[in-house]
């Protein structure tokens, strides 16, 4: 799902939204209505963002597409992207960057609720974090000329992402926890 519809999740789960149970998503229907935002968390981003649905981290792989993208382009239109050394400093980057594109979402939907910034650690998103990371792995490897493609074939990486995307739907219910706010 995208960075967003994750955000919505883990906020649906804290003990401090009363609207909703706090509680983990126990089934895929769960998950499902828990992508919707809590009331008062919408943002105009935020309603834009969430219309992007897949069980990815849509924002991230599109900001990492643009760059390997201008990085690669020369003035003449033609692609002259190494996948050397540039390459695997941009997937690394953007690997780095994924779990905290999905914390600074969840904090600007916690914050436009009203409620405190998420600084505790129990209050993170921490299941959503790791889920958007292990996406982008796969999804980034997937890329063309990929800095991985090397190590993973490029059909190989587009199983992987229909595997991956749907073992993370079906360990979710598994693994999230109540996010409990301290105090």
């Amino acid at each position: 799902m995208s960075v967003s519809s994750m955000a919505n999740l883990a906020l649906n789960r804290r003990s401090d939204f009363a609207q909703k149970k706090h509680s983990a998503q126990k089934s895929v229907t769960d998950i499902e209505q828990g992508k919707a935002p809590p009331p008062g968390t919408q943002t105009s981003s935020g309603a834009t963002l969430a219309s992007i649905s897949a069980y990815i981290p849509t924002e991230v792989i599109t900001l990492y597409v643009a760059a390997i993208g201008a990085l690669g382009t020369s003035t003449s239109g033609t692609s002259t992207f190494d996948v050397g050394e540039g390459g695997r400093i941009t997937f690394a980057i953007f690997l780095v960057l994924t779990p905290i594109v999905v914390w600074l979402i969840y904090a600007g939907k916690v914050v436009a609720a009203g409620k405190s910034l998420p600084t505790a650690y129990c209050t993170w998103p921490v299941w959503e974090m790791v889920a958007a990371t292990i996406s982008f792995a796969v999804w980034g490897a997937a890329m063309p000329n990929s800095p991985v493609a090397a190590w993973i074939p490029p059909a190989v990486s587009a199983v992987l992402i229909v595997v991956v995307s749907g073992l993370l739907g079906l360990i979710a219910p598994i693994v999230q926890r109540p996010l409990t706010i301290p105090g």
